[in-house]
This record gives C-alpha cells, sequence and structure tokens, in this order.
C-alpha cells in the first residue's frame, strides 16, 4: 500500500461473487495521482471486474470505494463519468455508421433545445486532438477506421467528458505493435496533463514499459504492489503464478521432411457473399511450425475450419501428406492423421456436459481398442484417460466430472493431451494459451516443442505476435483473408510484421 499522502482513488475491502464464483476478494488498492498503474493478471484474476466495480456497471457485494478523498458508489457509468472517471473497454462502443465527431459528441446534453451546437463541439474536440497529437478526421464513419483508430475515438470520446482518471481495460489486444506504440504515446501525454491511468493487461512487455507502478491480481485478490524499477519479466510472472516459470521457449532443432500440409490457393465465399479467404496458399513440412499471426477477425478461424473440414472452401485445394482432402468429411482427415485445437475450447473443442473421461475419447471412441462387442469398453476408456490425466496434470476431482467445470487451463490440457495421443501427424493449434495463466502457458509450449522434435507437421495461428515469433520457424500474416508470403521468423524486425497486420506491404509487392 502507498505511503504517499496523494491518492486519487482508495479500494477498501472490495468483495464482488457471481453465482458459484469470487471474482474479487477484500481488495485493498491505492492508486496516486499522475500515475499509470497497471492491473497485471490472466484472464479471470479479477482486473475487469475490479474496475467494473468502480465504474458503476457492476455493484459491489461489500468495501467501500473514495476518489479525490470522497466516498464513491457509482450506481451506473453516468456516476462515474459525472466525477470525472473515464473506462474504455475491450470491446469499443461505438455506433458504425456515425462520424467520428457524432460518436464524440453522443449522448451529451443539447446546447439549443433538443438539438447539439456542431460547431462548438467540433472546435472543442479539434482542441483535444491537436492537444494530444491524435490524427483523426472527424467527419469519418467509424466504420471505415482501423481498429487502432477506433480505439483514439473512444479515448477522445472520455476526454471530452472531462475525465481526469482513465482505465483502459486490456486496449492492446486487438492493436499491431505500432497502434500499441502510439497508444503509449498518448498515455505519456496523458500523465503529463495529470491524470491518472489504470492499465489492464496481462502482456509483460507492454507493463514493464508502460507502468510507475503494477498491482499483480490472482484469482481474485491482490497479490503485490511493486514499483516499476529493475524489475524482470520473470519476477512478475513468478507473483501471477506463485512460482518461478520460464516463456523462453528452445526449440529444438530437427531434420525436416516432406511437405506434411499443403494448401494451394484456398478461397472462401461466406453466405452473405463476402470474401472471407483469398487465394490462400502455403506448405508445412514435417518437424516445422508455420506460424499465422494477424488481429483477430481477419480470416483465422474460417481457415481453421476449411482445413478441419467443418467450412467447405470455395475455390483451392488443400493436401495432407500429399493426398488431396478437399472432399473428405473430419474424420476421414482424423483417421489420416489431422488433429486440430481450437480457439474455441467450449464451443469447438468440448462438450461442456460431458465427461472428463467421455471428452478424452470424443474423436476416437469408435476406434477398435474402445469398443467391446457391440458397445464401448468402458475399462479401457477408463484407463486411457486416467492415464492422460496423470501425465498432462490435468486438475479434476474425478473422470465423472463434466468438462465445463474444469478450469480453462486444465481444460486446454485435456485437449491437449486428446490430439497429441492420439497418434496425429499434422497439428491446427489456433490460440493455444489464450486465457491461460503463465503456468499452463508454460505447460502448452513444451508441448508444442516436443511435437516438432518428434516430427510433426504444426500450423500455430494465434493473434499474440510474440507468441508467433517465439514459436515458430516460419511465419506469414493474415489480413481480410490474405496471407503474406511466408518468412523466417529472424528475417523480419516487429515493425514490419506489425505494418503487414495492418495490411500494408501486401503481398503484390
Amino acid at each position: 500500500m502507498s505511503n504517499r499522502k496523494d491518492v486519487i482513488l482508495e479500494i477498501r475491502n472490495l468483495t464482488k461473487t457471481f453465482p458459484g464464483v469470487i471474482a474479487n476478494k477484500d481488495v485493498d488498492l491505492d492508486i496516486e495521482r499522475g500515475e499509470v498503474h497497471t492491473l497485471l493478471g490472466e484472464n479471470g484474476a479479477g482486473k475487469s471486474t475490479l474496475m467494473k466495480a468502480i465504474y458503476g456497471i457492476y455493484g459491489m457485494d461489500s468495501g467501500t470505494v473514495k476518489y479525490n478523498g470522497n466516498p464513491l458508489d457509482a450506481k451506473s457509468p453516468k456516476d462515474a463519468i459525472a466525477v470525472g472517471l473515464g473506462m474504455i473497454h475491450q470491446h469499443f462502443l461505438l455506433v458504425q455508421e456515425f462520424t467520428v465527431l457524432e460518436n464524440i459528441i453522443m449522448g451529451l446534453k443539447a446546447d439549443k433545445g433538443i438539438h447539439l451546437d456542431l460547431g462548438k463541439h467540433r472546435s472543442r474536440v479539434e482542441e483535444i486532438v491537436e492537444r494530444f497529437e491524435i490524427r483523426l478526421d472527424l467527419d469519418e464513419k467509424v466504420k471505415n477506421l482501423s481498429v487502432g483508430m477506433q480505439q483514439k475515438v473512444e479515448i477522445v470520446k472520455v476526454l471530452y467528458r472531462n475525465a481526469k482518471f482513465l482505465i483502459l481495460d486490456e486496449p492492446t489486444s486487438v492493436l499491431t505493435p505500432q497502434e500499441s506504440q502510439g497508444l503509449f504515446g498518448i498515455i505519456e501525454r496523458l500523465k503529463k496533463e495529470g491524470a491518472t491511468v489504470i492499465f489492464i493487461s496481462h502482456k509483460l512487455d507492454e507493463v514493464l514499459q508502460i507502468s510507475d507502478r503494477i498491482t499483480v491480481l490472482r484469482d481474485g485478490e491482490v497479490i503485490e504492489t511493486v514499483v516499476n524499477k529493475d524489475l524482470r519479466k520473470d519476477d512478475l510472472s513468478a507473483m501471477m503464478v506463485g512460482r518461478e516459470v520460464t516463456l523462453d521457449v528452445d526449440m529444438p532443432e530437427v531434420e525436416l521432411g516432406p511437405d506434411g500440409l499443403e494448401l494451394d490457393k484456398i478461397s472462401l465465399v461466406n453466405p452473405g457473399g463476402k470474401t472471407v479467404l483469398k487465394d490462400v496458399s502455403f506448405s508445412i513440412r514435417k518437424g516445422e511450425i508455420l506460424g499465422i499471426a494477424g488481429i483477430d477477425g481477419n480470416g483465422q478461424e474460417e481457415l481453421a475450419q476449411v482445413l478441419w473440414g467443418t467450412l467447405k472452401a470455395s475455390g483451392g485445394s488443400i493436401k495432407l501428406h500429399g493426398s488431396t482432402v478437399d472432399d473428405l468429411s473430419t474424420r476421414k482427415r482424423m483417421d489420416m492423421g489431422m488433429a486440430y485445437i481450437p480457439a474455441d475450447r467450449k464451443k469447438e473443442g468440448l462438450v461442456g456436459t460431458f465427461q472428463v473421461s467421455e471428452n478424452i475419447v470424443l474423436n476416437s471412441y469408435y476406434k477398435p481398442h474402445f469398443i467391446k462387442g457391440l458397445g464401448q469398453d468402458f475399462g479401457a476408456i477408463r484407463e486411457y484417460s486416467e492415464r492422460l490425466v496423470q501425465e498432462y496434470n490435468v486438475k479434476t476431482p474425478a473422470l465423472s466430472v463434466w468438462a465445463k467445470n474444469l478450469s480453462g487451463g486444465n481444460q486446454q490440457k485435456l485437449i491437449l493431451s486428446r490430439a497429441i495421443e492420439g497418434n496425429n501427424d499434422v497439428f491446427i493449434i489456433a490460440q493455444p494459451t489464450w486465457g491461460l495463466d503463465i503456468g499452463a502457458i508454460e505447460f502448452v509450449y513444451r508441448k508444442i516443442s516436443e511435437l516438432k522434435e518428434a516430427g510433426k507437421t504444426i500450423l500455430l495461428i494465434s493473434t499474440d505476435l510474440e507468441e508467433v515469433r517465439s514459436l515458430s520457424d516460419r511465419m506469414c500474416v493474415i489480413f481480410e483473408g490474405e496471407v503474406s508470403e511466408t518468412f523466417r521468423v529472424q528475417d523480419k524486425q516487429v515493425a514490419e510484421i506489425g505494418l503487414l497486420m495492418a495490411g500494408g506491404k501486401r503481398r503484390e509487392e
């Protein structure tokens, strides 16, 4: 807790629960005026819930909050905004068909009768934009802006309401590296003007770059608040999971074999007539990891589903071990040694109301060693499941527990165990560490390394650029359904990759 007197936000004993879940437990926290204070923790640690409780989105079960020395009991965001708080959410709250200016002034009290004085508001907005060196065309429709520019609209919208205390919830999760650095420049200018910023994140590099102080949350509780001086990523990760971990992956040198997976001009047009994938071509050899980087929503999910056979490509061809699989079902592709670890484990990876053991054999229950007579060999299934649960350290009270009751990390371990132990050769791995704590991430990285060492063919799809760079041999970038030429990871700087992620330097150059 801070010893300094200039505390702008004081939280004491804040507890917030949802049915069956303690999201925040007796949280004590002081935020000092004019600082950038990061709340660090994995998904589910309670960071966003804590801020939403303060901001009036959620009601608190118990505890007190003081802002500028006065009790703050915001019943809605309107109450929080009235005293000078502003929150920029992970998912923006903008009207796509409105202009930038219309979005910024939307909801303000009318100047004359029922109308806003657009000229007056325009000049005031221009002053803010100029002061913070934010480039925005006030007459452009929001739908035509990049994600990074839309975020700037949200920031100006908050500043225009005289917010002196900003809460940024995972603000870089949808940004390119260049856009992230641009955001940090704005945060620095805010700080110089005396604003206070709470930065919610789980990205250690960014946290160390932008923070004055860092508070680590784990399972809804404050673990520690530290000054950002001589800190290392290892220090923060140890606080997050309670032990030393390392995410530095020492990938093995492997002699590459023939192509395990080949894509030739794969295209996909969705039912609405929109081209979602356009002439996607690449090949991956045995013992090689090809990473695909890109901002979420650029065709990654559709590409994975086309490969898995749950979506039919509109054009192009896919080869597995040299054989064309375009017309083969998902099961036939599985029988040929393909495995898919999906981004959405609850929707695509598991059946939540099936038992742990049933989920473990979800892709192989029909195979001879799990069949006895005309039915299932439950003894063989139990023995196999017990082995995988033990080897992959899946924490579950029993094999009969429903999969939806496991934590995200244990669900991911279950899906990994099923794919890896299924005698597969080609792996499509999407967002392998989304929402996992650092300990689980360390485990997943180790397993991917072991797959490479075993000579498997691996396609890694991730929105985490550092993850792609650290695990892949070669990589490419997907933007609006088009894939760049592949390149060795060491051959491009982060800035160059960031340009590709934003649609710059397209492959035709």
